[in-house]
């Protein structure tokens, strides 16, 4: 963030002068430091900062400026005065945000706080997107593959609800990330060509000695609270 309200004036603080040459991120983390090396007070008053922070400055490009964060994925949202998303581009939003550390604030114009409102919501979404293709992009092993295919061969040949809901959830339990004892198991009933309800025996039984209803509760857990989406500052350009 790199233009914030000074803790007792109201003043906006910046390390370089305005300009809408692109500024890299090189050059942004050099002011940085050298913030840190001549200014460690403020340096420490910026770091302690708290989230959420909203500010306006008279800039060259109009619009709006919002940085958002899940977990360790981040992203920032330059937006037309229109509050259309413009441009995602790390040197073109760094280049509209840079001022004069003398620089004073300006009034937040009408809409601002909605127009922050609705990219924190399509930033949601993004993670939501994010997280749901992550969750469906393991790779399964020719073992994993073998079994998933037995499976639904198994699935395929019964009408039974009940049986069919525990092949489903052996498939769940032996298509996602295992540990070096259940690949070389899986390897073990691929290499041996078991199938059929021998096959299901065998992996009902890893499922049972090795607790993998457990650790399929703790990833359905994990996976329902996926990180959280916050917005880290924003300021209007006007």
């Amino acid at each position: 963030m790199y233009t914030i309200y000074e803790a007792d004036s109201g003043q906006l603080s910046m390390f370089e002068p305005t300009g809408e040459e692109p500024l890299e991120l090189n050059e942004a983390e050099e002011m940085l430091r050298r913030l840190q090396r001549d200014d460690p007070a403020e340096f420490a008053r910026v770091a302690s900062l708290r989230n959420g922070i909203r500010s306006a400055l008279a800039a060259v490009t109009k619009g709006a400026y919002v940085m958002c964060r899940a977990g360790e994925y981040q992203q920032l949202f330059l937006m037309d005065p229109e509050g259309n998303v413009c441009s995602r581009d790390l040197p073109r939003v760094l280049a509209a945000i840079r001022c004069e550390r003398t620089a004073r604030p300006a009034e937040r114009p009408e809409g601002f706080n909605a127009a922050v409102m609705r990219v924190s919501r399509l930033f949601a979404e993004e993670v939501k997107q994010r997280t749901a293709e992550r969750q469906y992009s393991v790779t399964l092993t020719p073992a994993q593959r073998y079994v998933q295919r037995e499976i639904r061969v198994l699935f395929g040949a019964t009408e039974d609800e009940e049986a069919r809901a525990r092949l489903n959830l052996l498939e769940r339990a032996f298509c996602g990330t295992l540990s070096p004892v259940l690949r070389r198991e899986l390897n073990k009933l691929r290499r041996n060509g078991v199938a059929g309800q021998n096959l299901e025996r065998e992996l009902r039984g890893l499922y049972e000695f090795h607790g993998l209803g457990r650790k399929e509760r703790r990833g359905a857990f994990e996976q329902a609270a996926p990180p959280l989406p916050q917005v880290i500052c924003s300021e209007a350009l006007t």
